[in-house]
C-alpha cells in the first residue's frame, strides 16, 4: 500500500493501518489534519520525520514483530501527545524516555522498557490509564492500549518511579522490586484500594502486605478492592495482616514463603461495633498453600469475624508444622467448599478443630457441596461425635 494514495484525504482524523506494507511512510507527514494514527502489525521500519508535521496528532500506537526506530529529532513531537501505545520492539533512537513520559499532556500510556533507559530519579506522573511493563516480557494484549486498564509490571527496579500510580493501579506484579519491608505504608500510605489482582515475587525484603504497628489513620483501609493475590518465593515474609478490607478477595496462592507463619491474622476487631461490618474474606472461593516449611496457623485471630460463605477449593502441600485447617466456628460456615486436598503435611491431624470450643457451636457441619462423598460423611460424623464429648465429659 502506497500511503501517498492518502494525501489528498485533507481532512483525516483517525487512521488505522494493519498488515499493511507501507512504501511511504513518510507520507504521513501530508495528513496534517490527523489525530491519531494506529499502526499494528505493518512493515515499517522507523518513524519518518515528517510526522513532526502532524501538529494536531494526539494518539499514536505502534504494535508490531519487527523493530520500528524512534528518531530523537521526533522526541519534541512525541512530548505533546495525549496517548502513546508503543511495542515492547520499539527501538529508541534517544538516551532517554523520562521526557516522553513525564509530558504535562500525557493521560494515557502503553510501553515495555528496560530500566537502563530512564533516570534513576524519574517519577511517573499520575496517568488515566497505563500498561507499563519494566525488565519483564510479560505479554499484554495490544487491544487493551487505550482503554481505562491500569497495569503495572516492574522487574528489578525501585518502586519510587511509579509512587503515583499506586493510588489508581489495578493490576500490579512485583518481581525482585520491593524497596520496603511492607507494602503498606511504605510504597504507598492510600492503602492501594483499586487494585484488584497482586502477584508478587522474589521480592526477598516484603515482611508483611501492610504494617499496622505503623499508624494509618482510624477510618484507613488496605486492598479493599483486591480480588486475587499470588506470593511466591518470598524468603523474609512473616504474615498477612488483616486491616478493614479484603471483603472483595476471591483467590489467594501462597508458595515457597520459607518464614510465613500464619496467612491470615487479625490483630485486633475492625470497630467497636464489630456486628456492622462486612466480615472478612467472604468472597474468597479458592484458597492454594504450596512449601510453607514454617506455617502454623492459616487464620488466628477472632473466628467469627471470618465467615467462608463463599469458600469451594482449598488446597495444602508441603506444610509439615501445620496441625488444623478450621476452626469449629468457622468450619460451620463453608457452605459452598468443594474439594479439599492435602498432600505431605505430617502434622495435620484435624481438618476441623472442634476441642475447646463450645460457645455457638452446636455440632452441626454440613458440608452440602464437598464432592468427596466418603470424606464429606466422616467429617460430620466426627465434628457430632467431638461436640458431644465436650459437652458431656
Amino acid at each position: 500500500m502506497s500511503l501517498g494514495e492518502l494525501q489528498f484525504l485533507t481532512d483525516l482524523r483517525s487512521l488505522y493501518l494493519e498488515n499493511c506494507e507501507l512504501e511511504n511512510a513518510s507520507a504521513l507527514g501530508n495528513l496534517k489534519e490527523l489525530e491519531i494514527l494506529v499502526i499494528h502489525f505493518s512493515d515499517i521500519k522507523k518513524l519518518p520525520y515528517e510526522l513532526w508535521e502532524l501538529t494536531t496528532l494526539r494518539l499514536l500506537a505502534i504494535w508490531d514483530e519487527s523493530r520500528v526506530l524512534i528518531i530523537q529529532n521526533l522526541q519534541p513531537r512525541l512530548e505533546r501527545l495525549d496517548e502513546i501505545h508503543l511495542h515492547p520492539y520499539i527501538e529508541w533512537g534517544i538516551t532517554s524516555i523520562s521526557k516522553l513520559c513525564s509530558s504535562p499532556c500525557l493521560t494515557s500510556l502503553s510501553l515495555m522498557f528496560s530500566s537502563k533507559l530512564i533516570a534513576k530519579s524519574f517519577t511517573f506522573p499520575p496517568l488515566e490509564s497505563f500498561i507499563i511493563i519494566v525488565n519483564s516480557e510479560a505479554p499484554y494484549d495490544y487491544k487493551e492500549c487505550g482503554t481505562s486498564r491500569r497495569i503495572l509490571t516492574i522487574s528489578g527496579f525501585s518502586l519510587n518511579a511509579f509512587t503515583k500510580l499506586f493510588w489508581n493501579v489495578e493490576e500490579l506484579t512485583l518481581y525482585n522490586s520491593m524497596d520496603y519491608k511492607n507494602v503498606v505504608p511504605s510504597a504507598d500510605r492510600g492503602g492501594l484500594n483499586e487494585l484488584t489482582s497482586f502477584h508478587i515475587e522474589d521480592c526477598k525484603d516484603l515482611e508483611y502486605l501492610v504494617d499496622t504497628t505503623q499508624e494509618q489513620g482510624p477510618n484507613s483501609t488496605a486492598f479493599s478492592n483486591m480480588v486475587k493475590l499470588t506470593l511466591k518465593n518470598m524468603i523474609c515474609l512473616k504474615e498477612l495482616c488483616h486491616v478493614p478490607g479484603l471483603q472483595n478477595l476471591k483467590q489467594v496462592g501462597v508458595e515457597d514463603c520459607l518464614g510465613l507463619q500464619v496467612v491470615f491474622q487479625i490483630l485486633r476487631p475492625l470497630h467497636a461495633n464489630e456486628e456492622n461490618q462486612t466480615s472478612l474474606l467472604s468472597s474468597l472461593t479458592k484458597l492454594e498453600l504450596d512449601s510453607l516449611p514454617e506455617l502454623k496457623y492459616i487464620w488466628k485471630g477472632p473466628p467469627h469475624l471470618v465467615k467462608l460463605q463463599s469458600l469451594e477449593v482449598i488446597r495444602i502441600e508441603r506444610c509439615p508444622k501445620l496441625i488444623s485447617l478450621f476452626s469449629a466456628v468457622i468450619a460451620q460456615r463453608l457452605p459452598y467448599l468443594e474439594s479439599v486436598s492435602i498432600i505431605d503435611c505430617p502434622q495435620l491431624t484435624l481438618v476441623f478443630n472442634l476441642a475447646n470450643e463450645k460457645d455457638g457451636v452446636d455440632g452441626a457441619i454440613a458440608l452440602p457441596c464437598l464432592q468427596d462423598r466418603q470424606l464429606r460423611n466422616w467429617i460430620v460424623a466426627f465434628a457430632r461425635k467431638t461436640f458431644s464429648s465436650n459437652c458431656h465429659p
